[in-house]
């Protein structure tokens, strides 16, 4: 159980953590605009029109939606059948699947933004 419940707090918290960024890149940041963060990351305030670096734009949100729920579910088939002792693993799963519900919910809010990427600054 104990395990579980921390796979669930990871989870929250990846949400949580997914569009309180989104929340506050778009108030505070003019389209377009980054923040150094590494040599190789910067906070940059973009729009994505499709599921991940604005991957299959073309299709409508309701087809965007589907495709990311089809990919939710095999992460989350993947998460169930990665071993316990595979800690790490379930901390990034965790993180992704947190992040892919996080991008469902900007789906059906149509708010949809991609506030980290890598890139040379």
């Amino acid at each position: 159980m104990k395990f579980v419940l921390g796979n669930v707090f990871l989870v929250v918290m990846a949400i949580f953590l997914d569009q309180f960024i989104k929340l506050v890149v778009v108030a505070t940041m003019p389209l377009g605009s980054a923040i150094p963060i590494l040599p190789f990351f910067a906070l940059l305030h973009a729009r994505n029109e499709g599921i991940a670096f604005s991957m299959f734009s073309s299709l409508s949100g309701w087809t965007l939606a589907a495709a990311s729920s089809v990919v939710l579910l095999f992460v989350l088939w993947l998460w169930w059948n990665t071993p316990r002792n595979r800690m790490l693993t379930h901390v990034a799963f965790a993180m992704i699947f947190g992040g892919a519900v996080g991008n469902l919910i900007d789906l059906s809010l149509i708010h949809i933004s991609e506030p980290t990427r890598l890139r040379r600054i």
